[in-house]
């Protein structure tokens, strides 16, 4: 399974033109790791204390600035909203909408380097999946989770670490099934 989601998401990132969003709106944050912390199924951890899902573009905005590039992905009939990936160094947040152009919130979050990400137990990429599975294991998933991966809530809405050889590579946050 992990196989065909790195195909995937290679597999999109290879297929995308670039476009420039703006956002002059004043919507806030929303609390989505409120909404489903009682729900074992969805577990999207936090970076920094405030990105997760459900997070506004213009809270994302403020806080890191503009993207070093947007990539219009397009309108996915799966989910019937509108998609386009922020990447940022070290960063990369797939941002959906109700309509093309129209305010968007973070659907999914992928950290793949530095020490400036961090998640609400304080992991970050480099770190040991000792670490990584000492920190969480009070809350994983332990029928996802195995050599290389420690795993919280379900691939229907939940929080990757990806560890091969013991050290943590990247952290993916969101759904990981269509």
């Amino acid at each position: 399974m992990l196989c065909t989601t790195l195909l995937v998401f290679v597999a999109m990132n290879a297929c995308k033109s670039k476009v420039v969003i703006e956002d002059t709106s004043d919507r806030e944050i929303i609390k989505s790791s409120e909404a489903y912390e009682e729900d074992e199924e969805f577990m999207f951890d936090t970076i920094n204390g405030w990105l997760t899902v459900g997070v506004t573009d213009t809270v994302v905005l403020n806080k890191l600035g503009k993207p070093d590039s947007v990539v219009y992905e397009g309108f996915m009939e799966f989910s019937g909203f509108f998609y386009t990936e922020w990447i940022y160094d070290g960063i990369v947040l797939d941002m959906e909408s109700d309509a093309e152009g129209a305010p968007s919130s973070v659907f999914s979050i992928m950290v793949t380097s530095g020490n400036r990400y961090k998640t609400s137990r304080g992991v970050k990429v480099g770190d040991t999946k000792d670490k990584v599975y000492d920190r969480y294991k009070d809350i994983l998933n332990e029928e996802l989770t195995d050599n290389d991966r420690v795993f919280l809530g379900s691939i229907y809405g939940g929080t990757e670490f990806w560890c091969p050889n013991g050290k943590l590579k990247w952290i993916h946050i969101g759904s990981f099934a269509e």
